[in-house]
């Protein structure tokens, strides 16, 4: 089992990966992100966390944007 802090816009947050999930996803976990993490959130006691089912690194921006990839504000 593996423990990861991450943080987003909304705050800091922990992800658990159970060892059938960390076996799969440990080489990409052991990389600096961003990350898009897939699982179930649990609130315990006002204390959010995501068990993940998936992880993956995210790619950066690359230099080749169209205005489809941005999102507008609003």
């Amino acid at each position: 089992m593996k423990f990861l802090s991450m943080e987003d816009l909304t705050g800091d947050f922990e992800v658990t990966l159970f060892p059938d999930v960390y076996e799969k996803h440990a080489p990409i976990a052991a990389q600096v992100g961003p990350f898009r993490v897939r699982g179930r959130v649990e609130d315990d006691l006002g204390a959010l966390s995501v068990v993940a089912e998936h992880i993956e690194l995210l790619k950066p921006a690359t230099k080749n944007r169209t205005p489809k990839d941005t999102i507008a504000p609003g």
